[in-house]
């Protein structure tokens, strides 16, 4: 599909900073924001509400966006080929992992996933998609990572799936972080978690607004305001 894009006039006002896992963003900005269907997931287009030029190459926030939507593609389908592709962990001294909690830090039902081999993490994706676990990518936002070639991110998602331990709604919002290898374009670092089974926090203002007439589905990805 011929990507296109759409200018959207619209203005943005500023919010206070938003922290997430150690990372604060200060959404403030007078940009107009890019409409930008996913050239592979046609179904869900990203928003691009700011930009910073000195990120990374092959990590725009809408590439980071991009390969974000790869990943929870091949994770909703059970495509282990692909999401074997799409991570590198196994690296020196743990510093490399995907984690996963559910539930407080204080309650007894409090579950933790975390793998530190590609092995183990395919594994635990093969026991998700027994379950019908369905990810869905709602807010990216991209700023430096530890190393030159790497991208730092802070992300909102929401999962759904058949033992999901939910009081009378159908999903779960989850808040995390994570970082990006931008030239092998694969995810080192996924750490993401809910602050009880059955919360429904405000969503973190990680990004500026997109235009009122967006669509109800589309991904906001922004640059960290530095």
């Amino acid at each position: 599909m011929n990507e296109r894009i759409l200018n959207k006039k619209h203005s943005i006002i500023c919010f206070g900073p938003a922290l997430l896992f150690g990372l604060v963003s200060m959404a403030c900005t007078m940009r107009s924001p890019e409409l930008i269907p996913d050239e592979r997931a046609e179904v869900q287009p990203v928003i691009v509400t700011r930009e910073n030029p000195s990120l990374p190459s092959r990590c725009s926030p809408l590439e980071v966006a991009r390969l974000i939507l790869q990943f929870f593609d091949a994770f909703n389908r059970g495509d282990q080929e692909q999401l074997a592709k799409m991570f590198s962990l196994g690296g020196s001294d743990q510093d490399r992992w995907y984690s996963v909690s559910d539930g407080s830090l204080w309650s007894e039902d409090r579950t933790h996933f975390v793998a530190y081999t590609n092995e183990d993490l395919l594994a635990y994706f093969a026991e998700r998609h027994e379950m019908q676990e369905h990810l869905n990518l709602l807010k990216v936002d991209v700023g430096p990572g530890h190393h030159r070639n790497d991208a730092g991110i802070a992300i909102v998602l929401s999962r759904q799936a058949k033992d999901l331990r939910t009081t009378g709604k159908p999903f779960q919002y989850l808040l995390g972080k994570g970082q990006i290898d931008c030239v092998s374009q694969t995810i080192l670092v996924w750490s993401v978690g809910a602050a009880s089974p059955d919360s429904e926090p405000p969503l973190p203002e990680l990004c500026p607004p997109p235009p009122l007439d967006s669509p109800g589905n589309a991904v906001i990805a922004c640059a960290r305001n530095q």
